[in-house]
C-alpha cells in the first residue's frame, strides 16, 4: 500500500514535514529504493546521509552516484530524482549527473564504484540477486 497525502493536506504543511512526507514516499518506489542499497552498499552510506546537506566529498559522490545510475537506468525525471534526494532541484541532479559522468571517466576509483553499485542495481532489478 502506498503512502498517500492529499495535495490540500500536503500544501498546507510546513516545509520540514513536507520534506518528512517526501521521504516515506522513497520507501514504496522500488527503483530509487534498489538503486539507493546498491549505492549505499558501495559507497557506505546511509539514507539521512545521502539525501543530507553535507558537502563532504563521499556523501557527494554518493549522490552524484545515485543520481547518475537511477537516470540512466531508469525513466525518472530529474524533478522526481531530485524529490529521492530530499527536494532537490531538477538543476542540482542534472549538475550531479553531469560530475558523476565526468568523474567516472577522470577518476578511476570512482569509476569502478558507480560501475560495481550500476551492476549490483541491474542484478537486483532483474531479480539475480539477494
Amino acid at each position: 500500500m502506498q503512502n498517500y497525502v492529499s495535495p490540500v493536506i500536503f500544501a498546507g504543511m510546513d516545509s520540514r514535514l513536507q520534506r518528512k512526507v517526501r521521504r516515506i514516499s522513497f520507501i514504496t518506489d522500488k527503483y530509487p529504493r534498489l538503486v539507493f542499497e546498491c549505492v549505499s552498499e558501495v559507497f557506505d552510506i546511509s539514507y539521512e546521509e545521502l539525501i543530507g546537506r553535507h558537502r563532504k566529498q563521499e556523501k557527494a559522490y554518493a549522490r552524484h552516484a545515485f543520481c547518475y545510475i537511477l537516470k540512466n537506468n531508469t525513466r525518472y525525471s530529474l524533478r522526481e530524482i531530485g524529490e529521492y534526494l530530499g527536494g532537490r532541484d531538477h538543476a542540482t541532479v542534472l549538475s550531479s549527473i553531469k560530475v558523476a559522468k565526468n568523474l567516472a571517466e577522470t577518476d578511476k576509483v570512482f569509476g569502478e564504484s558507480i560501475n560495481t553499485a550500476e551492476a549490483l542495481f541491474k542484478l537486483k532489478k532483474n531479480g539475480t540477486h539477494s
